[in-house]
Formats: C-alpha cells, structure tokens, sequence
C-alpha cells in the first residue's frame, strides 16, 4: 500500500503544479485573481474527471487550500466504489485537510454547485451567515459519526440507492436546531460509521 500511496502523492503534486503554473500565467501569484482562478480550474477538473483521478484532483485542491465540500461529496461514489483502499486514504487525507482549514478560517464551507468564490468575495459571505454552533464545528472536525449531534434534526425523508449487489447508499438532509445549519448525512453499508457534510450555514436576515 506505501508504494501505491507514494504514487498517488506524486500525482497529486503533479497536478498541483499544473494549477498552479496555469494560474500564475493569467493573474500574479498568491493574488485574489489567482486564487479564484486556482478554484476555478481545479473545480472544472474535479466535475470533468471520475475515479481514481478525480480523487487526485480532489486532494490537489485540498492541498491548495480551495476545496470545498461539496467537492467531498461529489468524490464520495469514486472513493467508496473504487476498489484501492489507497484511494480511500486520499480521500479521507482531503476530507481532514479540508475541515481543519474550514475550522481555521471560521467559516462553514460553500456547499452545491456554485464556483468556489475568490477570498474577496468570501470575506463578505462570511459576514451575511450565521457562525455554525460549537456543536456544528465539532461536527465539522470530525464528520465520521453515526449520530451527528443533538440539535439535528432530519429535513426530508432518506433516499437510497444500490450499488452493484452489496453496497446500500443513503443518504438524508438534516438541519440543526441552534445554528439552523443545514447537513447532509451519508451512509454506506459497507462503512461502520455514517459521513457528514454541511450544506450551508444558516443566513442571517
């Protein structure tokens, strides 16, 4: 598994310099310009791609520090499908990163379809939403639970979906009571703990 992991590593670095090479020609390094279009481009690779190279794009953006959610859960199906369990490892590798930056920053990460936003742009988002409860934060930090917390509470009823003959995939909208953060839990049959992805936090006003 090390030698598989080596190799993925260096695929990951990879194309962290492609991104990083192809932004530097259109913005100054390290400027609002470049970060949006880093996001953007490292967006468009993680949608374009499946398998085991969208689990690579994925950790290259983690590794950039323009991940967001909702690209967890867009690369749930390739990591839980996929039959290396080094991909796996990449994957929950991302998913650590990726809380541990969202923690830092203070913000709940943007969820859906919408483009990843230039920091800018993010600094004003974060001062319209609400500040995700400690026990959404703590949630954040560690998404693989059963239970989630306390104050969830579920939103719409659970859709489920096979893959292959032995894997059950469910997955249900929650929202909590205290911060009206809004959640998504997933869960594998094939898992012994549930995985959870804030959708949004709550807007103020």
């Amino acid at each position: 598994m090390l030698a598989r992991l080596s190799a993925l590593r260096r695929q990951v670095q990879a194309v962290s310099r492609e991104a990083r090479d192809a932004a530097a020609k259109t913005a100054p390094a390290d400027s609002d310009r470049f970060h949006a279009r880093l996001a953007g481009m490292l967006d468009d690779w993680i949608r374009q791609s499946s398998g085991a190279p969208q689990i690579v794009c994925l950790a290259a953006a983690a590794e950039l520090g323009v991940a967001e959610r909702g690209h967890l859960d867009m690369c749930s199906l390739a990591a839980l499908q996929g039959e290396e369990a080094e991909l796996r490892v990449l994957y929950w590798t991302a998913s650590r990163r990726i809380s541990a930056r969202a923690l830092r920053v203070g913000r709940a990460p943007v969820m859906g379809g919408a483009r990843p936003e230039p920091p800018s742009s993010r600094a004003g988002a974060a001062h319209r939403a609400k500040k995700p409860c400690r026990a959404c934060l703590a949630l954040m930090a560690q998404p693989r639970t059963q239970a989630g917390h306390d104050q969830l509470y579920p939103t719409a009823m659970p859709e489920s979906r096979r893959l292959g003959q032995e894997i059950l995939m469910q997955k249900r909208q929650y929202g909590c009571a205290t911060c009206r953060a809004a959640w998504t839990r997933h869960q594998s049959s094939c898992e012994p703990f549930a995985y959870w992805v804030m959708l949004s936090a709550a807007r103020s006003g």
